[in-house]
């Protein structure tokens, strides 16, 4: 009789370790399943000191974040989160109040704003001037849930020595209204303007620590179980192994992390103990790399055809949403959504690319929609 830790049994339970592959009971040991099959074989073979009956509840694997920017998620612990908000007035409080207890001159940074989700009086991106009602005394900076976009108040653009007429250059925007004064919307790379000046909390060791743990702590609180973790020192989202390592050892470490490199990383980051070790939980998954353009346009088309090659040739299966039909045009089987449900699917079979498309362009006419229906 095998001595294990926990026994769930008498639930659907997906293994996943082929497809359609279902066990009813499975054994636990020092944190790793050890024995799976049916209630009558995992009892007959294992005892624990605890048994679960799981009455035919359905049990799946954790799950995995296949990309985000961790260590930037971490970092939004030191701000304001709006993501919350539902209205602009919501956010300026909150940045207010912050204001109302932080001394005068220092900034106010706020993050996870996203203005899509605020009533529909002010579903449109805040200014300079809305910020400016924070406080007249601080920087205010705040950024956009995608990263990609940060509004500033008067303080802050001053800071930053942007005045009338400013360019930022290739990679990024400032906006200018029509006077040419900044409006306080940054684009892009142009964001990173306020990564350079505003002190960063987390590069204090104890205050890194501590929101890495809250930040760890909440994605295995929603069921994560691995994150794969990117680096983008262009954004200054920065990602070392060894803060990784470092919980692990401590025993803090409570899901797999995955980290995707953009500059070549030189330190040896895993002993030999730990490479030897088949359930480590630090791996590095590959470098970096940015591509062109985005899947929802043609400036896509050299990761489409990168795409299909891995679907031909590696055998992998991809997923993906488009509006666009020249970008679907690439997939074998293409499912039409409407309203949360599937109209209808088309399968390429062996014709070509440029015939699949006038097929799935065909489709969405007799659907009575255009190509921005596709999915």
């Amino acid at each position: 009789m095998k001595q294990t830790d926990l026994i769930l049994k008498n639930g659907v339970i997906y293994t996943m370790a082929r497809e359609g592959d279902v066990v009813e009971a499975l054994a636990v040991r020092d944190g790793k399943i050890v024995y799976t099959g049916t209630t009558e074989e995992v009892l007959g073979a294992c005892e624990a000191p605890q048994v679960v009956d799981l009455a035919g509840k359905t049990m799946l694997p954790g799950m995995g974040d296949s990309h985000l920017h961790f260590f930037a998620y971490c970092q939004t612990h030191t701000t304001v989160d709006l993501g919350g908000c539902t209205s602009k007035a919501e956010a300026i409080g909150k940045l207010a109040a912050r204001a109302a207890e932080t001394p005068k001159g220092q900034w106010i940074k706020g993050s996870n704003f996203d203005e899509s989700k605020w009533d529909a009086d002010n579903d449109h991106l805040p200014t300079k001037a809305d910020l400016d009602l924070v406080s007249p005394d601080h920087p205010v900076m705040m950024k956009r849930v995608c990263l990609h976009t940060a509004v500033a108040n008067t303080a802050a653009l001053a800071a930053a020595g942007i005045g009338k007429g400013y360019e930022f250059g290739p990679g990024g925007l400032v906006e200018l209204d029509a006077a040419g004064m900044p409006n306080g919307i940054l684009r892009e790379q142009a964001t990173k303007i306020f990564d350079e000046l505003i002190p960063d909390p987390a590069k204090i060791p104890e205050v890194k620590e501590k929101i890495m743990r809250e930040a760890l702590a909440e994605a295995s609180s929603q069921g994560l179980t691995t994150v794969h973790t990117y680096a983008a020192d262009i954004w200054k989202y920065t990602e070392d192994p060894e803060d990784y390592l470092l919980l692990d050892r401590k025993g803090q470490l409570p899901l797999r992390v995955v980290i995707y490199l953009d500059t070549l990383y030189q330190k040896p980051y895993l002993t030999r103990r730990e490479m030897d070790d088949p359930y480590h939980k630090v791996c590095y998954g590959g470098h970096k790399i940015f591509s062109d353009g985005s899947l929802g346009s043609r400036s896509a088309k050299l990761l489409l055809d990168r795409f299909e090659a891995l679907n031909r040739e590696g055998r992998a299966t991809i997923l993906m949403v488009t509006h666009d039909a020249f970008t679907a045009s690439y997939c074998r089987r293409i499912l039409f959504l409407q309203d949360g449900a599937v109209l209808t699917q088309l399968e390429r079979g062996g014709q070509s690319r440029r015939a699949f498309f006038q097929q799935i362009i065909g489709v969405v006419t007799r659907l009575g929609g255009d190509q921005s229906d596709v999915l």
